[in-house]
């Protein structure tokens, strides 16, 4: 008798390689040349679009998907793009246009963007850089199993049989 192929479900590990581009074909990032991603389906570890698309699909399948971007990065707000007074950050800290920064909301490190820099204020941009932005992945199911009882009480895959965190 032949082994049925699992598929993709909530609370299941799965293991794929993608590859993102944009509206216009260029590639964005790729796992092809590295390790596939891993994750655990249902729980929001994956931009929602493509975790809808891959819900159902087969191990060993292979999908293309167009994401809009309310189900992909979201939709850009001129509420993420903040000023602050230099004083909020700490004594030393290296704050140069362009550079990435970690802003904290109390319980989560938000990315923000340094737009711009004056004598006494530092004007972040806490959206996420592909917002606004039609995403296409082309997917490769590699594999998917049953979660541990660890990961399903940590909320996410532990790649590698182990906890990073």
């Amino acid at each position: 008798m032949k082994k049925q192929k699992s598929r993709v479900m909530k609370d299941k590990v799965v293991t794929f390689h993608y590859t993102l581009r944009n509206e216009l074909g260029e590639i964005v990032e790729s796992s092809a040349e590295g390790e596939p991603l891993v994750y655990l389906h249902g729980r929001r570890h994956i931009v929602e679009g493509l975790e809808k698309a891959l819900n159902g699909k087969k191990e060993g399948e292979s999908i293309s998907v167009t994401v809009p971007p309310e189900l992909g990065y979201g939709i850009r707000s001129e509420d993420k793009v903040v000023t602050l007074e230099k004083s909020q950050f700490p004594e030393g800290a290296t704050l140069e246009v362009g550079a990435t920064i970690a802003l904290s909301n109390g319980q989560h490190r938000i990315p923000a963007v340094v737009k711009e820099l004056t004598e006494d204020k530092v004007i972040v941009d806490a959206n996420h850089p592909m917002a606004d932005k039609v995403l296409v992945f082309d997917v490769d199911i590699v594999s998917i199993r049953s979660a541990t009882k660890e990961e399903l009480k940590h909320g996410h895959a532990h790649a590698h049989g182990s906890c990073s965190h």
